[in-house]
């Protein structure tokens, strides 16, 4: 009893440094995948989801906070809802059950618990820039780092990478994963501190956030990830087209006087930079060829994206006619299923894709608010991360056509627990503004 009542004491010294020492080890804890591969899998990647759930569970044990019954009561028929839908697809899959369909039940889980204690803290401007932004802001530029020498310091980078992050499969030799382990996931991950840094740059024009945007982008091309580079792509179209509509951005003649010639440059020499990506990127460049040139996907053909368009056409051959609530959860009767529209349509059905899609917008319009009143109060780390933020919600669903993304550990805790930042940051402007309206002048 002792021991417990000290332990009270120290963690509530400060709640906001155990979150960013939970954040910063939940991304950066190596995983030692040469050490501790199974036939179940990678052992220290469910030892680091069993710490996520033992931090955040002893935090809102000790802590004891106090959360808004509303938000409380939405994320837990949400996540009784998941419960659910996992716990039926085992029941009409039971003949093909197998030990690790049973793994399915930690993400709601998990994920419900970082969102409590996300939650339970207030989220003022200060509070999100010193307590959640810098940590990130670190977590960015360790894995710019740690991805260049991944990359580029050839069998030194191998050895390292392999022996704290990512397995030792020759496909993954010269690309960059991160503290991930895996390029998609590493890739989407990187999209955030891309546009951060362009977003800070052309608010605040520093040199340091320039090269930092750069950095992060060409850390998404050494990951060699097809899915996330034209997912990146198109946030750059979609800011493209969105940019004129931000009042208060500067540089828009130069921006797109800038991007027009920067057409124009890849247009004149294109068969001669096609040739350089191709040596230096082989495995990025000649998947997107062969995309183009085969006009799309094909239920027969190979390569990873006709791989995850025929675990989507099995996922649907395999559902119900109504594919209200999942079929199964496939681990133990069917292919892997990695896409997001394939595992979720297969594993939760239509329920499950649609409390996706609302989360989804959600986040999107949220990011959007808090981006607007981080603006307002001249607050710039702020508003470039939460706008951030909205272009990778905005491409997300292309981002999934390679893997669920947000069910992802790390990518928990940047997806659900901003969420609960942003439901907490409008919250808190809101009831200032209100109370400003309403009183006496």
């Amino acid at each position: 009893m002792v021991y417990i009542r000290d332990m009270k004491l120290l963690l509530t010294l400060d709640k906001y440094r155990f979150l960013v020492f939970f954040i910063i080890l939940v991304f950066l804890l190596p995983t030692f995948p040469t050490l501790t591969r199974s036939s179940a899998g990678r052992i220290g990647d469910i030892f680091l989801v069993l710490i996520m759930v033992g931090l955040s569970f002893l935090y809102l044990l000790f802590f004891n906070p106090k959360l808004q019954k509303g938000k409380v009561m939405g994320a837990l028929i949400i996540f009784c809802t998941f419960l659910i839908l996992i716990s039926l697809s085992i029941f009409i899959e039971f003949e093909f059950i197998i030990v690790r369909d049973l793994f399915e039940f930690h993400k709601p889980i998990f994920i419900l618990l970082i969102f409590f204690m996300i939650l339970s803290l207030d989220w003022s401007d200060d509070t999100v820039n010193n307590y959640f932004i810098k940590a990130f802001k670190f977590i960015f530029i360790f894995n710019i780092v740690y991805a260049l020498i991944e990359a580029y310091t050839g069998n030194f980078g191998n050895i390292l990478s392999t022996f704290l992050y990512k397995n030792d499969r020759s496909i993954l030799y010269g690309k960059a994963t991160g503290t991930f382990g895996i390029t998609y996931f590493f890739a989407a991950f990187m999209i955030m501190p891309t546009f951060f840094y362009l977003f800070k740059f052309l608010f605040e024009r520093k040199s340091v956030d320039l090269i930092l945007f750069l950095l992060s982008f060409f850390c998404i091309v050494s990951s060699q990830s097809r899915t996330v580079f034209l997912a990146t792509a198109f946030g750059f179209v979609y800011l493209f087209f969105i940019y004129w509509s931000f009042k208060d951005f500067p540089l828009k003649k130069t921006i797109y006087t800038t991007v027009f010639t920067f057409i124009g440059t890849i247009a004149i020499f294109f068969q001669s930079i096609l040739e350089f990506l191709s040596g230096k990127f082989p495995y990025l460049v000649l998947g997107i060829s062969k995309l183009i040139e085969n006009r799309g996907v094909s239920s027969s053909g190979e390569g990873s994206a006709n791989i995850r368009y025929q675990q989507v056409l099995w996922a649907w051959e395999n559902q119900a006619e109504i594919p209200i609530f999942g079929a199964g959860i496939g681990k133990g009767s069917g292919p892997m299923l990695e896409s997001f529209y394939a595992l979720y349509l297969y594993r939760y059905g239509m329920i499950g894709i649609l409390i996706a899609i609302i989360l989804l917008i959600l986040n999107y319009f949220l990011s959007l608010r808090s981006f607007r009143i981080a603006l307002e109060n001249g607050k710039i780390d702020n508003a470039s991360f939460f706008l951030a933020f909205s272009v990778f919600c905005f491409i997300l669903p292309i981002t999934s056509v390679a893997s669920v993304i947000t069910d992802q550990p790390k990518h928990a805790v940047l997806y659900y627990g901003l969420l609960a930042v942003m439901l907490k940051y409008t919250d808190l402007y809101s009831r200032k503004k209100y109370e400003k309206s309403s009183s006496p002048q």
